[in-house]
């Protein structure tokens, strides 16, 4: 008995490490695993229900089969971490768990449950209605890929074309738009699409390449082992050399993803140049911020090494990835680099009117005023509103994208930022170093990385001098405030009054302006 619990236990584990999942109790036959902890992402629903479907597929099949309930929950929980280091224990609780337990009872053996709150996240899709809205604000930016593109035909050479933006920017509507119109014009066109998924497990950082191999070769999911072997082998064949070498590590990378080598980033890079030869490709990996750092340097080194190849690699990210690599395309002929900006409002107005069901002023109170220019969370405000126009609830959408950057701050930059949300619009350092009892130097620092950042903006200076911040948009500072648990809030905003109070009677002992400001 003990040896089908060291089995299940390490099934369990390591397939939950793999989606980005953490174990973080057993109680006798009970595991339990926590997806956005200690950071939150978009992504964490969709993981836990594939991690779960994982879990259960692979205790029904190994060499010990076992029928295991799971259910899977989604909501807000009271998350402590016991310490500061990096792994230390984490404890979990609230009514999402007393919930998963609950529905867990209630299953018979070998059954997955879903709550509803899980379901509704994982079936709207990465870009919830995007694809259906209108393509505002973002010719600019098309017209500079077109133009990559055509260069690339004219000159027969590669190029690396990297489009940074925040999520929810409209990196993904980009690349469709440009596809779209690139197949209107260029008939012949071979166009390849692979997205990096996040670093949670060696295998987990090539998902782009195992992607972009699949497509070239025709490789549906429904395939078997022996029909993918088949279309592999016969796509490899065509390369000129080493054709055995390059399909032993490409099946390695295609199967399961075991080949995390060297090697097999390189005999990726040798398929994809050898299969642009002669015929202009257009290739696209998305998220490049998650992926692997083989992956990074072949990326890199597609526009300095591989010559007279009519490749055009478009990569999207987020800002992230300058963190990494903080010298990302730089120094090469062939490579460009362009930001998508926020939308004006004009634009924000006319992405939202081309959903239907607002009228101007809803749109400019519900929509405009909570956006800050975001595509994305311009379409779900608008969608939510037509779903319930009493509340005008913020979309778990949009809550999840704000949330996983705030939680992804260092510790000390988002408990600035937390103090900010609780003092109000506009903020300033002494207020933050009196907010949080943290030295003015840390204080105007923390600002300035937010605003590096883009969390919050410069507006101005107090009468004192201090430089002040805004929060780019309402969401921001709503969501902020959501993280502080109701006792930390009431203390904070108790210390925020004590500073206001403070601030009242130097100004009036020294005849200035009363001043005001909404905690």
């Amino acid at each position: 008995m003990a040896l089908v619990h060291d089995h299940i236990g390490r099934v369990i584990h390591c397939t939950a490490t793999d989606w980005g999942g953490t174990v973080i109790g057993v109680l006798g036959p009970l595991w339990q695993i926590v997806f956005g902890v200690p950071a939150t992402s978009e992504s964490d629903a969709w993981r836990a229900v594939h991690g779960a479907h994982d879990i259960r597929e692979r205790l029904a099949t190994g060499g010990v089969p076992v029928s295991a309930a799971i259910s899977v929950n989604t909501g807000k929980a009271l998350v402590r971490q016991q310490g500061t280091l990096s792994g230390a224990p984490i404890s979990v609780t609230g009514a999402v768990i007393d919930q998963a337990l609950g529905r867990l009872t209630a299953l018979p053996a070998g059954e997955l449950s879903i709550c509803e709150t899980t379901a509704r996240i994982t079936e709207a899709g990465d870009l919830p209605g995007t694809e259906t809205a209108p393509f505002v604000g973002r010719e600019r930016d098309l017209t500079m890929l077109r133009q990559w593109w055509w260069q690339v035909r004219r000159l027969g050479q590669p190029h690396l074309a990297t489009v940074l933006a925040s999520a929810g920017m409209g990196k993904t509507r980009l690349i469709r738009e440009f596809e779209r119109r690139l197949s209107e014009d260029s008939p012949g066109l071979r166009f390849l699409v692979g997205r990096a998924g996040p670093r949670y497990s060696a295998q987990s950082g090539l998902t782009a390449l195992r992607d972009v191999v699949r497509a070239h070769c025709g490789i549906d999911a429904a395939d078997d082992d022996g029909t993918v072997e088949r279309k592999l082998a016969a796509a490899v064949a065509e390369l000129p050399g080493r054709v055995d070498w390059v399909l032993n590590h490409l099946r390695g990378l295609i199967f399961d993803g075991s080949d995390t080598s060297e090697d097999a980033v390189s005999a990726w890079s040798r398929f994809l140049e050898e299969m642009a030869v002669g015929r202009p490709t257009l290739l696209v990996i998305e998220d490049l911020q998650h992926a692997d750092d083989a992956v990074l340097d072949t990326v890199d080194m597609l526009a300095k090494y591989t010559s007279q190849v009519p490749l055009l690699t478009v990569v999207t990210a987020r800002p992230e990835l300058l963190d990494r690599r903080p010298g990302w395309g730089g120094g090469k002929l062939h490579a460009s680099t362009t930001v998508l900006q926020p939308l004006e409002d004009v634009e924000v107005r006319q992405l939202a009117a081309g959903l239907g069901g607002m009228t101007e002023a809803e749109i400019d109170d519900c929509v405009v005023a909570k956006a800050d220019g975001n595509p994305l969370f311009a379409i779900e405000l608008a969608t939510t509103f037509a779903d319930d126009a009493s509340r005008h609830p913020l979309p778990r959408s949009v809550r999840g994208i704000v949330g996983s950057q705030i939680d992804l701050l260092p510790a000390a930059v988002k408990s600035v930022l937390l103090d900010a949300a609780v003092l109000g619009d506009i903020v300033c350092d002494t207020a933050i170093a009196a907010m949080g009892e943290i030295s003015l130097h840390e204080a105007e620092g923390g600002l300035r990385y937010l605003e590096r950042q883009e969390f919050l903006t410069r507006t101005g200076s107090t009468v004192e001098g201090r430089p002040e911040y805004r929060f780019r948009g309402g969401v921001i500072r709503d969501v902020a405030n959501e993280r502080l648990v109701t006792s930390v809030l009431m203390e904070k905003h108790r210390r925020a009054a004590e500073w206001l109070s403070r601030l009242r009677e130097s100004s009036t002992a020294h005849g200035d302006e009363p001043v005001r400001r909404t905690p």
